[in-house]
């Protein structure tokens, strides 16, 4: 009796080591699916915070609203009406979120975080344990399910949207690319042009001072054309006085042939011949109208030289031999009366003439 006692006892002190170490190990299981279901109770609370309740709300904007941007050549023309790229037809507008961050709605796992912890429900009618329903965890997880699926699809189609607006702006870059090769060409000719036209414009003031100073030699070859014709004047008047002096020496001309008893005037400007070195005497001075009268010796036919008008001839001092009076220049000659009229040279003229000095040929 004793011994079954005692082999009882060692079982029973087995079984409660046994018992002991399995309550231990599951204690152990019991921490680690409480650790492991907090933690993702915590975790799906946060990513609930990251999950759209509601989808956003777009601005209020409709595609019509946005630029259209000009696909028509570039040419140079003037295109009031230019066509334009159907590129925002196909647009979704409602893919934008909202501008206010604050609006929207995101799923409120943490206020249903005891949701989270009911995996199950009694009916309170059959009172059978359901696992679906408002008050189950099951609720919550399809929620979010729905909710991310949703979201999901949002995603894609708003990639989608993405790549379209990709390729629209390739094109646009890909145009603008293009037209601006184009502009620097065409930048580079208008540089050119700017240079040509401030060169043409360094021309033209050249030119335009060129001009201005051919119009002041106009000027000046006016005032002196005008200089000239006021000189003509003075000489048509000088002329007119010129002939009202012939008049008068032909008047004086006549008195003198009237007083000396020369006959008429037929045989002036006749020849008359003298040696050279021939003397003769000044007969009349007439100061005022700078002339001489001499009166030459006869000659014969073949006697000494020729004289003729133009001819210079020499006077001197009639009592001084060596004394220099003046050079006249003969303008008139009388052959039958030995009779000579000369003009008094006055850059000759060291003295005045008087009558009776001699003159020599």
């Amino acid at each position: 009796m004793r011994g079954l006692l005692r082999t009882m006892i060692i079982l029973v002190l087995l079984l409660s080591i046994a018992a002991l170490t399995l309550g231990i190990m599951l204690f152990l299981k019991r921490e680690i699916l409480k650790g492991r279901t907090q933690k993702l109770e915590t975790t799906l609370v946060k990513l609930g915070k990251l999950i759209e309740e509601t989808p956003p709300v777009p601005e209020d904007v409709t595609p019509s609203d946005y630029p259209k941007r000009d696909v028509s050549p570039c040419m140079a023309e003037d295109l009031p009406d230019p066509e334009r790229s159907a590129f925002w037809n196909s647009y979704k507008p409602h893919l934008e979120l909202t501008a206010d961050a604050e609006k929207r709605m995101m799923l409120d796992t943490e206020e249903r975080q005891r949701l989270l912890m009911t995996y199950f429900w009694v009916d309170p009618i059959s009172g059978q344990k359901k696992l679906d329903g408002e008050n189950t965890m099951e609720h919550i997880l399809e929620l979010a399910i729905n909710k991310t699926e949703a979201q999901m699809n949002l995603l894609d189609e708003t990639r989608e949207q993405l790549q379209i607006i990709r390729a629209e702006l390739e094109a646009t870059i890909t145009n603008l690319n293009e037209i601006k090769q184009v502009l620097r060409a065409k930048l580079l000719k208008i540089v050119e042009l700017e240079n040509e036209i401030v060169r043409l414009n360094g021309v033209i003031e050249e030119k335009d001072a060129r001009i201005a100073e051919l119009e002041g030699i106009i000027v000046e070859k006016d005032a002196v054309i005008k200089e000239r014709e006021d000189e003509i004047e003075i000489q048509k008047d000088e002329v007119a006085i010129r002939d009202s002096q012939i008049t008068s020496l032909k008047r004086e001309n006549a008195r003198l042939t009237k007083l000396l008893g020369i006959k008429g005037e037929e045989n002036w400007g006749q020849n008359i011949r003298i040696k050279p070195g021939h003397k003769g005497t000044v007969s009349i001075v007439n100061t005022e109208w700078n002339f001489v009268v001499i009166k030459t010796d006869p000659l014969g036919e073949d006697d000494g030289e020729e004289l003729e008008e133009d001819v210079n001839l020499i006077i001197h001092r009639s009592n001084k031999p060596d004394e220099f009076v003046a050079k006249v220049k003969v303008s008139e000659v009388r052959r039958g009366e030995n009779m000579t009229i000369a003009e008094i040279a006055p850059e000759w003229q060291k003295r005045p003439i008087k009558v009776g000095d001699s003159v020599v040929y």
